[in-house]
């Protein structure tokens, strides 16, 4: 019987620490999306720099912290190949970042 009762209380004590579990984690996150955006270029090169103090700020700042922008400079997710492959076994779009200071400010990035 003591059994019994201290298998329930164990029981109850797991669930209520797996459900409180579950309901913080997500409070832990900041944003409600994150972009990992990844390139082979060194932190100091002008796309990198670009990205960090233009796209990056822009991002966050526009949608009021719900989206985080993580860059990932000097091939820190593998090399174009890795992260191409990465990105689609994740579904996350990729592209080169070489093509970055092509597009114009305010063309492409209206929100």
């Amino acid at each position: 019987m003591a059994k019994r009762r201290s298998a329930a209380v164990s029981l109850r004590v797991g669930i209520f620490l797996f459900v409180i579990l579950i309901i913080t984690s997500g409070q832990a996150l900041g944003a409600d999306h994150v972009i990992k955006v990844g390139t082979i270029q060194p932190d100091s090169h002008p796309d990198c720099v670009l990205m960090r103090e233009v796209f990056q700020e822009y991002v966050e700042k526009s949608s009021n912290g719900r989206i985080k922008v993580e860059p990932y400079p000097n091939a820190q997710l593998g090399g174009d190949r890795e992260m191409s492959e990465g990105g689609a076994a994740r579904h996350t779009p990729d592209g080169p970042t070489g093509y970055i200071h092509v597009y114009h400010e305010g063309e492409y990035l209206e929100v």
